[in-house]
């Protein structure tokens, strides 16, 4: 190793150790090894699950694991064994309560936007700006051209009431192609989110990614240093929502609608009455959805004893009733 110093040259040599092996050297990985790479697997994949998986992983390690063996060792003292009834009544009720907050109201509205259209997804708020947004580029040409025109004035909005600017053509041609792009990108499921990384650059969500870094680029050139640059809003009317949902939002709505006035275009006099319809349809069935969605979980909630209640005698205490039954007999003789 050779150190340069104000034009002197100076060689240091550093001792070499025989029979040292290089850590990068290849081979078969220790057992520390691999529960370390498998540790930041298990942890990269409940990132990319997001809040769901997150909720889930501290629910189960933090309330679920500690519930089911506290619930084996119901009744040990008296029987000497594991209470397995117990347990499987635990886990039945605790595995099946916290994933389903997420999964039902997360169906209900799958469904409705199946069943509906992609805009069911929107808020009723923004289905609102957005309806307004449309009606001024809405015209009689194919879907495409509304579709892109829509798009583009979306993303002008978005500069003129967020950052009180007119965004650069380049950055809103860009949000415009990834907006278009996610229509085609292959969808992915929630399983595919957490453990196939291979699918990230695919997936519609990095389509929507792209827009919104984009977005937030031009917030930190164009707001001021203490204000949020993760937010934006598309209209004068509207508060400002984090720029990922807002991507979504105009995206779903977007599609929605324009497959909406080729199928319906010859139903109404005008675009303007077509786009009236379609906020007033869309609208009234996001607002449902909400309330269906909380009933649908309470239901599901309610039923889940039904599940796990199939013993008749409560596993917890069955072997303490045992013994002060044992006892009350005894002592009776």
């Amino acid at each position: 190793m050779k150190i340069t110093l104000n034009n002197y040259q100076t060689t240091v040599q550093t001792p070499q150790k025989k029979g040292l092996k290089p850590s990068f050297k290849g081979g078969a990985l220790t057992v520390g090894e691999m529960f370390t790479r498998g540790n930041i697997k298990f942890f990269e994949a409940i990132e990319r699950g997001g809040f769901a998986a997150n909720f889930t992983l501290n629910d189960m390690l933090g309330t679920n694991f500690p519930r089911a063996f506290q619930a084996s060792g119901r009744g040990r003292e008296q029987t000497g064994k594991r209470n397995w009834k117990a347990t499987g009544e635990v886990v039945i009720r605790e595995f099946v309560t916290g994933p389903s907050m997420f999964l039902v109201p997360a169906l209900v509205v799958g469904v409705g936007k199946k069943l509906v259209g992609s805009a069911n997804a929107v808020p009723v708020k923004s289905i609102k700006e957005l309806s307004r947004i449309m009606a001024d580029v809405t015209n009689d040409g194919n879907a495409k051209n509304i579709k892109k025109a829509f798009y583009e004035k979306t993303i002008q909005n978005i500069g003129e009431h967020t950052y009180g600017k007119k965004l650069d053509s380049t950055v809103v041609e860009n949000c415009v192609k990834s907006l278009i792009a996610s229509e085609t990108a292959p969808k992915r499921n929630f399983l595919q989110i957490m453990f196939s990384k291979k699918l990230t650059r695919k997936a519609v969500d990095q389509c929507f990614d792209d827009v919104a870094s984009a977005l937030v680029k031009e917030g930190r050139k164009h707001k001021n240093y203490a204000a949020d640059f993760t937010t934006v809003k598309f209209g004068a009317n509207m508060p400002e929502i984090n720029v990922s949902d807002a991507v979504k939002q105009i995206r779903n709505y977007g599609d929605d609608a324009t497959k909406f006035a080729i199928k319906n275009k010859n139903k109404f006099a005008n675009m303007s009455q077509l786009i009236e319809n379609f906020k007033n349809n869309r609208a009234a069935t996001r607002f449902l959805t909400n309330p269906i969605a909380l009933v649908a979980t309470t239901a599901f909630l309610m039923a889940i004893p039904k599940l796990y209640s199939f013993n008749k005698v409560n596993p917890e205490t069955e072997a303490l009733y045992a013994e002060l039954n044992t006892g009350q007999q005894g002592g009776g003789k």
